[in-house]
């Protein structure tokens, strides 16, 4: 019984050390291109990702966003449940810009706005607020992963 007890401590131990590196360490970053701005985004293409999206941060830096992936093009819905900072919501579909939801608003609840690509996405991009429009990022622009 005792050994049993060890091993299941160690096995606890393990997987708690496995989830604090995972979560602790940064996110890699790789270079997106839309229009003629350029950020550095962490990319968000599996479920656990999509769901916890920026929420639960106070900032984000200027060039950096979040590039959420999906696997097929669809009406793509997203809320400020948990987010705390203003972000714009560019809704990417084949590789173009189809649509800015701007300055979306951090929520308490017990309701949220649900706000909806105007057409079928297969990405969208976090950015800060307001940061479309001061970049003059646009209906049309291309949109490149490198």
């Amino acid at each position: 019984m005792k050994k049993i007890l060890i091993a299941t401590g160690f096995f606890v131990i393990a997987v708690i050390a496995s989830f604090i590196f995972t979560w602790a360490r940064p996110p890699a970053l790789n270079r997106l291109k839309v229009g003629e701005a350029v950020f550095r985004v962490e990319i968000a293409d599996n479920p656990g990702e999509w769901a916890m999206g920026l929420s639960f941060r106070d900032s984000l830096p200027e060039d950096r966003g979040m590039l959420f992936i999906f696997p097929k093009p669809q009406i793509q819905k997203f809320w400020m449940k948990d987010t705390r900072m203003p972000l714009d919501m560019i809704w990417i579909g084949s590789g173009r810009v189809i649509g800015i939801a701007e300055n979306a608003q951090p929520e308490t609840g017990p309701s949220y706005i649900i706000y909806e690509s105007p057409g079928t996405a297969d990405q969208v991009l976090e950015i800060n607020g307001g940061l479309a429009e001061r970049l003059g990022i646009k209906i049309g622009d291309s949109v490149i992963l490198e």
